[in-house]
């Protein structure tokens, strides 16, 4: 309100407070005396821009981070109208849109038995292929125990088969069946062949939605594990590339045998097969293995063994696996000393200094027939389906 008198004017509110005083200067001009005005007195004729408008003049910054800056007072000269719900943006959604977040809890219940739900997943191909010429990695996991079993497959088109032969050992080893399997939305499984013998066999498929890994949380999860343990190994081992094969089976199995939080610090082996596994065959990974020398002819005047590396352990015999560096080839072997302190060491010294861990393990093959020692093998070639040291 302007209420002009001879001389001058008062600016007033509509409740009669004086906002303002102005003296006359000259015909129809008046200026004003006193503080400088603040914001909401020049904005009495004019309404403020809505929280729409200051989304597109802020360059489409999202809506609650406008809001945080009118109420904070997080800068000046931000009038706001806040009385009507701004639209939604279709700019924003056409420019902005991202996946849907996957929820960070377990959703439904955990199987009550082995094997009533079992994960399955394949990563790769991998930049450097296995000694035997595997690019993939394969995991299946059981839901109950979080049992991991692991494989490396050539092509992915193998996973179908292997899946299926795991199948049928698994299901004749623990008395249980399949129940569900959870796999990617891949190819590898989307045959319907695959389809129609799971069905016949009453197995029911779910699967992933397309482009949306982490929905298989478990089996996502579980690879990360195994491939920061096989990348530890691999460096501790001073491997060449091609052996990330080895690597890898070797962590399938030590998953196999350490507790977990989501089992109240059990094993998964304990929880497959309800005894508690033995550890005591385990020796430090990449540490020097000394391979007695068997099945060729061999002069007495010569070294009864070869230096070799310790790369895993025998998943379907009481062996261990070690690398010769000199002849690249992997020698499987119960006959074994190991020297597990001085991995970089060139040769063993002939007296063994005080306090240096050496392990010595042998035993008769002809007590053991399945054991065959001293062939070239390779150890990510076998399908593993369950380790033979438990007992």
């Amino acid at each position: 309100m302007w209420l002009f008198a001879k001389g001058g004017c008062t600016i007033c509110n509509s409740a009669g407070k004086t906002l303002a005083k102005g003296k006359q200067k000259g015909h129809g001009l008046y200026t004003l005396k006193g503080r400088q005005p603040r914001a909401e007195y020049g904005l009495l004729s004019c309404a403020a821009p809505s929280l729409l408008t200051w989304h597109k003049q802020l360059g489409h910054l999202g809506y609650n981070a406008i809001i945080d800056m009118a109420k904070l007072g997080l800068t000046k000269g931000m009038p706001m109208d806040l009385s009507a719900t701004p639209p939604i943006c279709e700019h924003c959604i056409l420019s902005k849109q991202t996946k849907n977040q996957i929820p960070q809890t377990r959703e439904g219940q955990r199987a009550e038995a082995p094997l009533d739900i079992v994960y399955s997943d394949l990563t790769g191909p991998e930049d450097v292929p296995t000694l035997g010429g595997s690019m993939y990695i394969m995991n299946i996991i059981d839901d109950y125990s979080s049992f991991p079993w692991g494989f490396t497959l050539k092509r992915k088109s193998d996973a179908e088969q292997i899946f299926l032969d795991w199948k049928m050992r698994v299901e004749w080893e623990t008395g249980q069946k399949v129940g569900i399997v959870h796999s990617g939305g891949g190819s590898e499984y989307s045959s319907t062949s695959y389809e129609a013998i799971l069905q016949r066999q009453g197995v029911e498929h779910q699967t992933t939605a397309p482009h949306t890994s982490a929905h298989n949380r478990k089996s996502e999860r579980m690879h990360c594990t195994i491939m920061g343990q096989a990348r530890a190994m691999h460096s501790d081992a001073k491997l060449p590339p091609n052996m990330w094969g080895e690597c890898v089976m070797t962590a399938f199995y030590l998953a196999q045998h350490t507790p977990t939080q989501s089992l109240n610090r059990k094993m998964p082996f304990e929880m497959l097969y309800y005894h508690k596994p033995r550890v005591s065959h385990l020796c430090e990974y990449g540490c020097r293995a000394f391979v007695l020398t068997q099945n060729k002819v061999n002069p007495k005047i010569y070294k009864r063994s070869e230096e070799c590396v310790l790369v895993g352990y025998s998943l379907t015999s009481k062996a261990y696996w070690c690398w010769n560096r000199h002849c690249k080839r992997v020698i499987s072997s119960y006959n074994v000393v190991f020297i597990e302190s001085q991995h970089t060491a060139p040769s063993l010294p002939p007296q063994v200094p005080t306090g240096m861990n050496i392990k010595a393990h042998q035993i008769h093959t002809h007590d053991m027939p399945w054991i065959h020692t001293n062939t070239t093998a390779s150890m990510e070639m076998q399908r593993i389906i369950t380790p033979t040291w438990r007992t």
